[in-house]
């Protein structure tokens, strides 16, 4: 008899022990996603045909903009999520995570109109960072090679990387399609003013 008890109590401590463990790792998955969710729920999912180019990124880090203590580190609650998948449309881009770690990450979309892109760092890696006009704080970090990649594919976004180069850093929705960045003088019509 005393085996038995033996049992049940070393099952209830195991199953407590793994309880334990499920339920801290379900909170650090969910508190991590966060912003993520943030910037899905603002800009979610939108169906479409099929992409232009459809590509695998490294790290993608969310959080809040800036440059603090000589790194890219923002918030605490920044989350960088491996591989994400990179599918460019002519109206923007659809970012969604891939594998099992896709739990409690949907996908986003974030279309051009909306977009600001700029030159920033992931450490001591040169990226891009992406601010969207409904989501003011915080911006999405891409690796500099994925977003010349998708550039290559979308005009859009390769005018925002020559205006970001300008240091022209507004929305793209914004500017007139006249506002596109000149390069070198003007002539001058005469009898204009």
């Amino acid at each position: 008899m005393g085996g038995l008890i033996d049992t049940i109590g070393s099952m209830m401590v195991t199953g407590l022990a793994l309880a334990f463990f499920f339920g801290v790792a379900y909170r650090i998955m969910h508190n991590s996603g966060a912003n993520w969710r943030q910037f899905s729920s603002a800009y979610p999912r939108r169906v479409h045909g099929d992409a232009i180019a459809k590509k695998a990124s490294g790290a993608v880090r969310v959080g809040e903009p800036g440059r603090r203590w000589g790194v890219y580190s923002g918030d605490l609650k920044a989350n960088h999520l491996p591989p994400v998948w990179v599918s460019v449309y002519e109206d923007g881009l659809l970012l969604s995570v891939y594998g099992f770690i896709h739990y409690g990450q949907p996908d986003m979309f974030l279309p051009f109109q909306d977009m600001r892109v700029h030159r920033a760092k992931m450490g001591l890696i040169d990226c891009y960072g992406v601010q969207m006009r409904r989501v003011p704080d915080l911006e999405v970090l891409l690796y500099d090679d994925i977003v010349e990649w998708a550039a290559g594919h979308a005009p859009a976004l390769d005018a925002m990387i020559k205006r970001s180069a300008l240091g022209m850093n507004s929305f793209s929705g914004d500017l007139p399609m006249a506002a596109e960045p000149s390069f070198g003088r003007r002539r001058r019509v005469r009898g204009a003013r």
